[in-house]
């Protein structure tokens, strides 16, 4: 599966979860924990190290739980220091969120998360990381989110069926706060996931913009699906 940045808001093209190479290992950072029943869920390109944060990693090697030797999490400060080192030997492969132990101290900047899996294949994800969210220049931007609500998939679409567009807009006021949600465009399985887009839109997180009190800022993503 692929996905590019589209200059206006956020544009991914995704495959079915079931078309997950064999050889992937997937590491997504979630904001906060997902309820076991969320339609959607909180993905981070922020974390804060202030101890006030639950921020979480998620790793899937596979969809079926499978001998994978378990899981090491490593993550490194944006000087490639070690901040911490922490085996799951019970992970099996299926997607699993695990607590991001960042602590409260290492160099703001780019993080990285190394996932390894007992049988060697290997994920990583980056993230920006500061003490304060105020200090963040994710949170001091004006034109996007420093959290991207994603809508989780539907386990009960067959993977064939998993082709077609999904548009929804976010209207943000110049607090950063989300005050409308609209799903713009549906087609194929778009349409049987209008209601997780718009739960995606009310978990997605701006800074504040006093300039949005004239003109709130409206923000939009889009995903389109198509197998491998």
């Amino acid at each position: 599966m692929t996905a590019r940045i589209a200059a206006a808001g956020l544009l991914l093209i995704l495959a079915s979860p079931a078309a997950f190479a064999a050889n992937e290992v997937y590491v997504e950072l979630l904001w906060s924990p997902t309820p076991a029943d969320a339609i959607a869920r909180s993905v981070a390109y922020q974390f804060v190290a202030d101890g006030l944060h639950d921020h979480r990693i998620c790793v899937a090697a596979g969809g079926d739980d499978a001998d994978v030797g378990g899981l090491a999490l490593t993550i490194r400060d944006a000087n490639g220091v070690s901040i911490s080192q922490v085996r799951h030997d019970g992970f099996r492969g299926r997607k699993t969120c695990f607590p991001a132990d960042i602590g409260t101290a290492g160099a703001a900047g780019m993080w990285t998360v190394d996932a390894l899996l007992g049988d060697g294949r290997t994920g990583r994800a980056e993230v920006r990381v500061d003490h304060r969210l105020e200090e963040s220049p994710l949170y001091l931007r004006h034109d996007g989110p420093y959290v991207a609500g994603r809508p989780n998939y539907d386990a009960s679409i067959a993977p064939a069926e998993w082709v077609g567009k999904l548009v929804w807009a976010m209207d943000v006021d110049a607090a950063g706060k989300v005050t409308h949600v609209e799903v713009e465009t549906a087609e194929g399985v778009g349409e049987r996931l209008r209601e997780r887009a718009l739960a995606a839109g009310w978990l997605t997180r701006f800074g504040p913009d006093p300039a949005r009190a004239q003109t709130p800022l409206r923000w939009r993503r889009t995903l389109e699906f198509a197998p491998d």
